[in-house]
């Protein structure tokens, strides 16, 4: 057992198992309620989000992004956000729920009974927030297929839509040099929704929010040109 965890040590820089295991055990505290500090800091970000939304201005963007792990947190963040404010983003129209290579197979798989179940279907159901989830097929980390609300939430799948969802196309988008030097660096490839695209018409997360649309408008303009 030594020699294994010395090996897998020597290895982290290679195949971020540790990260792996620990980003995996830390999820599970909190799907299951045993992590009172991140449920904590989760009221803490509702409260922040609530109050910058109340200062954001009428010509202003309010996009909520999360990556990975992140989308599950970011989902029990909204529930307490919705739990505050239930028409939250009613005063600036709409607000854009952004979810990349989401967890949501594995993170969901803890328990949906205990609360995940609760957050989608608070999120699914609100009438201001604008979700979409984006997910790239090679990247093996992403449980991209998962229909969150048919998956957690099925009491509502026949009365709401799921997320507007859509795959990055990951060779697509990068010089072939590029993505052969990813494709088998797993951890590595899990961030190509950071990388700039190389066409237009594909996913970019930097014109997304940089402009020169909105989000939601360049999101609907991307999932009309999908074949």
């Amino acid at each position: 057992m030594i020699s294994l965890y010395q090996v897998t040590r020597l290895l982290e820089r290679l195949t971020y198992v540790w990260y792996l295991i620990h980003d995996w055990y830390s999820i599970g505290r909190l799907a299951r309620n045993e992590d009172p500090r991140m449920t904590a800091r989760i009221a803490e970000f509702a409260e922040r989000i609530i109050g910058m939304a109340t200062e954001c201005e009428s010509d202003e963007e309010f996009v909520l992004v999360a990556h990975s792990s992140g989308t599950f947190v970011l989902l029990y963040t909204l529930r307490e956000v919705l739990k505050r404010v239930p028409d939250f983003g009613a005063a600036q129209g709409r607000f854009t729920v952004l979810t990349m290579g989401s967890a949501f197979a594995y993170a969901g798989g803890f328990g949906a009974q205990r609360g995940f179940g609760a957050a989608v279907a608070s999120l699914a159901q609100a009438r201001h927030l604008d979700w979409t989830d984006v997910y790239a097929p090679h990247d093996i980390l992403c449980c991209g297929k998962t229909t969150p609300v048919a998956t957690y939430a099925p009491w509502l799948a026949r009365h709401v839509q799921e997320p507007r969802r859509f795959s990055v196309r990951v060779p697509d988008r990068m010089t072939a040099e590029l993505y052969r030097h990813l494709r088998f660096r797993f951890f590595k490839l899990h961030f190509c929704y950071f990388l700039a695209s190389e066409r237009a018409d594909l996913f970019d997360f930097y014109r997304l929010t940089l402009g020169p649309l909105p989000v939601a408008r360049q999101l609907e303009r991307w999932e009309k040109s999908l074949p």
